[in-house]
């Protein structure tokens, strides 16, 4: 009965485990296409600045100009962000490997 319990309590902690670090790699995916957009969106904005310059119009140049640095500040911190996500999922993924090692009664130090 001690047995039944404490395996139970092993697998919803892994089955826990296992839902962070499906969220986490989602979360990841989502900034993953953050930064694609962010991408587009500051070649877009130097486009624009080119053409606003090179039609003499400074003052849409010098807007384009601050959309662009706001576009690359956005860029720095979902670059950052995936970073950090990326060293949560392998902490997780070891911590995972590790519990259900356990959980199947495997040495993971072999």
């Amino acid at each position: 009965m001690e047995t039944e319990r404490r395996f139970d309590c092993w697998l919803r902690a892994v089955v826990n485990e296992a839902r962070t670090l499906g969220e986490l790699a989602y979360r990841r995916s989502l900034i993953q296409d953050e930064l694609k957009t962010l991408e587009l969106r500051t070649k877009t904005e130097l486009k624009w600045i080119k053409k606003a310059e090179s039609a003499g119009r400074t003052a849409d140049a010098e807007h384009f100009r601050e959309a662009n640095k706001y576009l690359v500040q956005a860029r720095y911190r979902s670059e950052q962000e995936l970073e950090k996500l990326g060293r949560l999922i392998v902490a997780f993924q070891e911590d995972l490997d590790e519990s259900i090692n356990v959980l199947t009664g495997q040495d993971s130090t072999t």
